[in-house]
Parts: structure tokens; sequence; C-alpha cells
């Protein structure tokens, strides 16, 4: 395991001072609390599963892990989707000892994924404590290149990955009705809750902080707007700005 506490000097190599502060910067924490606190009341939190009141005195494991969401030229994200324990995830994983950030998720990307990655920006990170185990997740952005084939371990392969692409909006649609289901008593596994939280939450701020908008976005704002009625309302500047932002 990769231990921030005796992180190399060079972690950061190929990031400049202000990608460095963006990356370090957290912009969401899950742990059992998270959990609790998303139940209306005492009863309802009583049936979460054991692990969400389990404590530990164990010395917490300490883990850094790289992801990176990957944009196509269809204005699609790329996830995983286990087909064994039907769940969606991020590409990404843990962080080696000695690799750079940069390193750990180019190589990550290409073992899951098989493709190579280009224009690499950095989104921030999650911080997450798991029972005994506390977890930096540093969330990464790109344009996919070239594939080649997946490299996955064995505990992967028994995840039957595969991946999609979908619109950003529907990726957190599905992960949004995963969370309801978990408000609803309907909990996946100890782990499998705090994934869909951790990559719902990702994406979430993926779409605020990027202001992505998928084709579909797109063509429905080029319907409201393309027409000279519609145009009435609004002045040059604010047409200008945004025919600017449909066609970049």
């Amino acid at each position: 395991m990769y231990n921030k506490n005796i992180m190399q000097t060079d972690f950061y190599t190929g990031l400049t001072k202000s990608e460095i502060n963006k990356i370090d910067q957290t912009f969401f924490i899950i742990n059992n609390s998270y959990f609790k606190n998303q139940l209306e009341n005492q009863t309802s939190q009583k049936s979460l599963p054991t692990e969400f009141h389990q404590q530990t005195e164990e010395k917490p494991i300490r883990r850094n892990t790289a992801r990176c969401i990957m944009i196509n030229s269809n204005h699609e994200i790329c996830l995983l989707y286990s087909r064994a324990k039907d769940y969606f995830a991020i590409p990404g994983g843990g962080i080696e000892p000695g690799e750079t950030l940069l390193q750990a998720v180019n190589r990550e990307i290409l073992e899951e994924t098989g493709y190579t990655i280009d224009n690499i920006k950095p989104l921030g990170k999650i911080y997450e404590e798991r029972n005994n185990r506390i977890t930096n997740t540093y969330f990464f952005y790109a344009s996919p290149l070239t594939k080649s084939e997946t490299h996955y371990m064995q505990d992967e392969l028994e995840e039957d990955y595969r991946l999609v692409w979908l619109p950003v909006e529907q990726a957190i649609k599905k992960l949004e009705t995963r969370f309801q289901n978990l408000k609803n008593h309907q909990f996946p596994s100890y782990k499998g809750s705090f994934i869909n939280v951790r990559n719902l939450e990702a994406l979430k701020y993926f779409h605020q902080e990027t202001n992505f908008w998928s084709k579909q976005d797109r063509r429905l704002c080029i319907k409201k707007y393309r027409y000279p009625k519609q145009f009435k309302r609004h002045g040059p500047a604010t047409r200008y700005l945004i025919y600017f932002y449909l066609y970049p």
C-alpha cells in the first residue's frame, strides 16, 4: 500500500503549481457518518449493514488512488460496468510506491480500459474513511487516444468488467438511482455503497466544475435559441455567448 506520509517529493512531477492546488483540493468526504446522516431517523439507521456501525481500534491502512473521467468525441464519458456485481465505476486504481500521479493515472487507465489518454486535467480528490482504511482518490479528466488490450488482475477479472460510454447526465442518473435504492434500504455491499457514492459525487463535481454539456444538451439548447422569436429576449452579447458555447 502507498502511504501518503512517506510520499516522494516527485509525486506531483509534471503538474504545474495551479494543477497541484487543484488536484489536492478535497471536494467530498465519505465515511460511516455520511451514510447514517442520509437516512431520516434512528430506525432507518439501524437497518444499515453491521459494517456501518463497527468501530475499529486498528491502525488505519492509508491508500492513494488515481482515477480518470475519459470524454470521447461524442461527449460521452467512460465507465466500467461490473456484470458480476451490477455497479458502475470510474476507471482507475492504486498508486504504486515511487509512481507520480500522472504515471499512475496513465498506467491504470491503460490497464483497465486499454486506452492511452491525452489532455489530462486535474479535478480534485475525495477523502474516504471506511472502517480501518483511509483512501485519498485523485480524479482527473482526459481524452482517449489509441485503444489496445486491457490487463486486469484476478480480482478484477472476477468483476467481469465491460466498458460503457454514456452521456454524463445519464451516468449520474444511473448512480443516483442506486443511491436512492440505498435510502430505500436496498443496500449493496458495504464496499459497494462507498464505491457508488464516490463515483456519483465525482461525476456531479465534474459536471459542475467543467460546465460539461453532452451532445443532447447542446441539441436542446440549439433548438431553444436558434429561432428569432426566442432570441428577442436576449441581447447581442448573450446570443454571442450562447453560440460560442454551443459551437466551441
